[in-house]
């Protein structure tokens, strides 16, 4: 499906065509796995579909303007902006903020909080407890 036509698509009919193109990809591995597929070639072509709806829906979501134009062209006697939108800064902060696997609030206080995998200071055993252990397995061993 070309682009354009996902670009005039409501969220409801790009779900509608997930759910469509998921389904024929379901059916075309399970023809693949019987030996009943003749077009190999269609498997790529749905993938690449269900890819192509999920990243629409996603732009919607994020509230990006979906272009028509593939990216890296431009129409004739466009300029180009010295300075990304603020929609897409903030994207892009909220893109690189999940990668690295922080929380999307901004200015979360959960990154200044000690995470529960790490001990505070203190509370780590000591060498002691360690002896008073062995101490305790060695009387338990002669009373035995």
């Amino acid at each position: 499906m070309p682009r354009s036509e996902l670009a005039g698509m409501e969220p409801g009919e790009l779900s509608d065509r997930l759910a469509e193109a998921r389904r024929e990809l379901f059916n075309l591995r399970f023809q693949r796995a019987t030996g009943q597929l003749d077009n190999t070639a269609r498997l790529g072509q749905v993938r690449r579909e269900v890819a192509r709806v999920l990243t629409f829906l996603r732009q919607q979501d994020l509230g990006i303007d979906v272009d028509t134009e593939p990216v890296g062209t431009q129409p004739a006697g466009a300029q180009t902006a010295a300075e990304p939108s603020e929609a897409a800064e903030e994207a892009g902060r909220r893109t690189r903020r999940l990668r690295r696997g922080r929380a999307a609030a901004v200015g979360s206080e959960a990154a200044d909080e000690p995470s529960e995998l790490e001990a505070e200071p203190g509370t780590q055993g000591s060498a002691d407890d360690d002896a008073g252990d062995a101490d305790r397995v060695a009387e338990d061993s002669e009373e035995a």
